[in-house]
């Protein structure tokens, strides 16, 4: 059973993404964290400054990839100067006083990049939540294990489509699902609500029946948590 939210039409800023970008493949992670800065002093939420600017850019860099414009190890470096952006934002972003609820953020076995869970830790960060944050190529071999020394109210997974996420690709699709599969039953048993988000997640609407909420944009998060 899927649980969608709400449709809506995204606005993106493509000449703002294009700015990132460049800096992105300028390897100028002080210029991009200075502009994130302006736009969250200008009273632009996290979810929309994610949405808007960085996600689009991170396109970009991958539609250069795509057209051989840049090499495998460009696009790495630039997708490592975003991060390096994203985690001093972190540091210095607005975080609720009251962490009512826990959160587990994670990319499953195979996926290399964790901007998209780290955008997701700052989010749930800002709405009442203590995010223990695994990043990526996460192994869920005895993982129960950690559930059951916290009391998490929800599991975030996120499965985007560039190049870096290889749990996507044919070769390990059988076990990124088996792996949603183990996910899906442990979050049952001990009553955590699972939220899987990214493109890709149209991999498990085709091949198996996964009982979990999904979202497309990261500010669709706020609708559902």
């Amino acid at each position: 059973m899927i649980r969608r939210p709400p449709r809506s039409t995204p606005l993106y800023s493509s000449a703002a993404s294009d700015v990132y970008k460049r800096q992105a493949l300028d390897r100028n992670s002080i210029e991009i964290q200075s502009i994130i800065m302006k736009l969250y002093l200008e009273g632009k939420t996290t979810h929309e400054i994610f949405d808007k600017y960085i996600d689009p850019s991170l396109d970009a860099i991958q539609t250069l990839l795509d057209k051989e414009s840049i090499s495998v190890a460009e696009e790495h470096i630039a997708r490592k100067t975003v991060s390096k952006s994203l985690n001093n934002f972190r540091d210095v972003v607005k975080k609720s006083e009251d962490d009512a609820k826990t959160a587990l953020c994670l990319n499953l076995e195979n996926d290399v990049p964790d901007l998209a869970i780290d955008m997701i830790q700052i989010i749930l960060e800002g709405q009442n939540y203590s995010v223990h944050n695994a990043g990526s190529n996460t192994s869920i071999d005895n993982i129960k294990l950690l559930l059951n020394k916290n009391n998490f109210d929800s599991i975030f997974i996120y499965m985007c489509s560039r190049q870096c996420c290889a749990a996507t690709v044919r070769d390990h699709i059988d076990n990124t699902l088996k792996s949603l599969k183990t996910v899906e039953s442990l979050c049952e048993n001990s009553s955590i609500k699972l939220f899987v988000g990214g493109p890709a997640t149209s991999i498990i609407d085709t091949n198996i029946n996964l009982n979990y909420t999904k979202f497309s944009k990261f500010s669709d998060i706020l609708d559902l948590i």
